[in-house]
């Protein structure tokens, strides 16, 4: 190997986590991690709300964006240090998905999203409640 015949590309890593993930914590918060938030432009400047979905046999859960607030939908929030939030205390009510006021625990995790074109729903973020992140 000559060094002179070596053509070295720099890497440049990007900036913060570039894996998008959920995660659902115990006050049903469901935060969309910086990556995810970056990655898929999902912010409240661009999407104030979210209407959410769940599928009860295989359970997964889809978040679609709206470009406006409407019937039946959840705000997102955005906070100033990334990512983005919404509030799932309703949604994980409504599912069974709480006890006393609590996330069961076999949901508190973190879990890998996907965007997915779904028929019927559009594009969405997905993410399977089986297949929590170690």
């Amino acid at each position: 190997m000559q060094l002179e015949e070596l053509k070295f590309e720099e890497f440049n890593a990007p900036s913060g986590r570039a894996t998008p993930f959920v995660t659902l914590n115990a006050n049903a918060k469901i935060y969309l991690s910086t990556a995810t938030s970056n990655i898929y432009e999902v912010n409240d400047e661009k999407y104030p709300a979210v209407k959410m979905y769940y599928d009860k046999e295989q359970k997964v859960i889809a978040i679609k964006p709206l470009e406006q607030m409407e019937e039946g939908a959840l705000p997102l929030k955005s906070p100033k240090y990334g990512g983005a939030f919404i509030n799932g205390i309703s949604f994980a009510t409504k599912y069974d998905l709480m006890s006393e006021g609590r996330i069961l625990p076999v949901f508190v995790g973190k879990y890998l999203v996907e965007k997915k074109q779904v028929s019927g729903l559009g594009n969405v973020l997905l993410f399977d409640l089986k297949a929590k992140h170690k």
